[in-house]
């Protein structure tokens, strides 16, 4: 799916002449990265209280709980990757002119 979406912001930075398409794909972009980190991160890392109620020969309870620090650096990752990648499509679309423009 996420690669659907790189193809679909490729396409609508190559195929339209404005700043909206490449925008409009790449807040797409995020929401389904952000959406999918947030899926991930619930499945992989358990609380205490969910690994109670699963068999113990299934999971390793040690090595599923995360730490606060951990959660941090996730979300801060995530973030300033959105941030970096923003910035970049921004002076990009800057560099070739296409704030002239709307579509």
């Amino acid at each position: 799916m996420i690669k659907q979406f790189i193809d679909s912001l490729t396409k609508s930075y190559e195929l339209t002449q404005g700043w909206v398409m490449p925008c409009l794909f790449f807040i797409a972009l995020f929401i389904v990265v952000y959406r999918s980190t947030q899926r991930v991160n619930a499945l992989v890392y358990f609380s205490s209280q969910q690994t109670e109620n699963i068999e113990p020969s299934l999971i390793e309870p040690n090595l599923i709980k995360q730490s606060r620090i951990d959660k941090f650096w996730c979300q801060f990752g995530l973030i300033f990757g959105f941030l970096a990648g923003a910035s970049g499509l921004l002076i990009g679309l800057y560099n070739s002119g296409r704030f002239t423009t709307f579509f």
